[in-house]
């Protein structure tokens, strides 16, 4: 019986040190590391090519600690020549040392304009996708390469759609971002892309590839006919394999869903709760571990004046029934709607959901621009563990030294782990060019065990169990004697009264 008390208070004693163990860690790891007061790391640079322009970053990750990135590049050669081309680095260390920067597309021609890239990661075989549109036939056109070695290398670009041309030429002279996307899962690759092969106005197309992305199938238009000037497209996939794809229609956003792999898709549901036709800009889906669908976009709702142009909001929005009614929407970032009498404010959202369906946004923001001349955006975060409300807005973006802020565009990715990977573009150190490098933060959630976190508990935990036990030790051997003394009085009491 005392063996097995004792061995119950061991396990108990083992517990408690592993729950001491878990606090006193994130204690101890402040101290060692550089983070602000929300626990973000300060902003590292990631890209290393010295271009002139480096925008529209987008991150994806394995879980195993691979972080990769890929953005858009404006090259200027000698005698002012100019070209673009999409590159890409990758960390093994969940983002501690990058790679050099390295080209992704196979057509190196100066004449080829290539923008609007997009990645997705098949954590089944740790393939990596890079998407992006180009004009090397002299139309525009989707491709995508794909990484087999981590990032290493990328193979032949395939071209996705099935027609000759698929975008019209003004977004090739101005390299309109977020016209792509991609989403990759158990070797099936999804593409959606905005396209004028029927439509001046642009129709949302959606091909997939059941190989690997070495070959895609017929391309399948998203949006039914009624629905004009469609854009800004947004993909992503449930646990069940129902594909999700969120676009603007005059003003409006829908959801449109497939529920056999994007053969075709049903009528969409409406977004947005206010019924005018308002700018909705950028735009993401995400789907919970619950499978709840949430949506978050850059909103025009607040309104145009002739002196300050529009007013930019983010809002989301929450569907509890697979995608065919959305909830009130949710205005996330919180400075007053007339701050200064100007607020352009607000753009470019991108949204995590972490492993307890906490919700993390991230978006560009110009509420601090008035504050010095080279003050123009940060990069803004807001959490909610509810679909309710959500957090005080914090500033994420740190560089030592700056002497410029201009950071536009910001991407996050999370892991099994809850590791938030945040990228975007900023010039910190040019007021003069304002030249763009891409730039990268993370955070490690609370409480949420990454290997790097569990390592850490172990050992401590080791320790702790390691002291506690000689100290024990010590103690027994000191009541030893007396307890034998306690014996011995006892033996001579029993022996008086017998």
């Amino acid at each position: 019986m005392k063996k097995v008390m004792n061995a119950n208070r061991l396990l108990m004693l083992i517990l408690a040190v592993i729950c001491i163990s878990a606090v006193v860690y994130p204690v101890c790891i402040v101290g060692f590391s550089s983070q602000n007061k929300q626990g973000f790391r300060e902003s590292i640079r990631v890209s290393d090519d010295g271009l002139i322009y480096e925008w529209y970053p987008v991150v994806a990750t394995d879980g195993k600690g691979g972080v990769y990135v890929a953005w858009f590049s404006w090259i200027c050669y000698e005698n002012e020549i100019w070209s673009t081309g999409i590159h890409f680095a990758y960390s093994h260390d969940w983002g501690e040392s990058w790679s050099s920067s390295a080209k992704v597309n196979d057509d190196n021609r100066l004449s080829v304009w290539h923008s609007s890239p997009s990645i997705a990661v098949d954590q089944q075989n740790e393939h990596i996708y890079v998407t992006w549109w180009d004009n090397r036939t002299g139309k525009p056109c989707v491709y995508v390469s794909c990484s087999v070695d981590r990032g290493a290398s990328f193979g032949t670009d395939v071209k996705v759609n099935d027609n000759e041309g698929g975008m019209s030429t003004e977004y090739a002279e101005y390299g309109t971002p977020y016209v792509v996307n991609i989403e990759a899962d158990n070797s099936n690759v999804y593409e959606v892309w905005q396209d004028d092969r029927t439509n001046p106005n642009f129709d949302i197309y959606f091909a997939a590839s059941q190989d690997g992305g070495q070959s895609f199938g017929q391309n399948v238009k998203v949006n039914p006919e009624s629905h004009k000037n469609n854009s800004l497209p947004w993909i992503t996939t449930s646990k069940n394999g129902t594909i999700y794809v969120v676009y603007t229609a005059d003003g409006t956003i829908f959801l449109a869903k497939s529920l056999n792999k994007g053969a075709f898709f049903e009528p969409p549901s409406k977004v947005n709760d206010d019924e005018e036709s308002w700018y909705r800009g950028k735009k993401e889906v995400k789907i919970s571990n619950k499978g709840d669908i949430y949506v978050v976009w850059t909103d025009g709702r607040a309104g145009h004046s002739e002196e300050y142009g529009w007013t930019w909001d983010i809002y989301f929005a929450l569907s509890f029934d697979g995608g065919q009614s959305f909830c009130t929407n949710i205005r996330v970032n919180d400075d007053r709607p007339a701050e200064f009498g100007y607020r352009t404010g607000q753009g470019t959202p991108s949204m995590a959901i972490d492993s307890n369906d906490g919700i993390h946004i991230f978006w560009e923001d110009l509420r601090e621009q008035l504050e010095t001349y080279y003050h123009f955006r940060d990069i803004y975060y807001a959490y909610s563990s509810n679909p309710i409300d959500f957090s005080k807005n914090v500033k994420i973006n740190y560089v030592s030294h700056a002497e410029v802020c201009d950071c536009a565009d910001p991407n996050v990715a999370i892991d099994s782990a809850n590791n938030l990977f945040v990228v975007w573009s900023d010039t910190p150190h040019d007021p003069v060019e304002y030249i763009h490098s891409i730039y990268f933060t993370k955070k490690q959630l609370s409480g949420t065990g990454s290997i790097p976190y569990l390592v850490a508990v172990g050992i401590i935990s080791l320790i702790l169990v390691s002291v506690i036990t000689v100290l024990m030790r010590r103690r027994l051997l000191l009541k030893k004697p007396a307890k034998q003394k306690r014996a011995r009085v006892n033996r001579m009491f029993q022996s008086k009264i017998y």
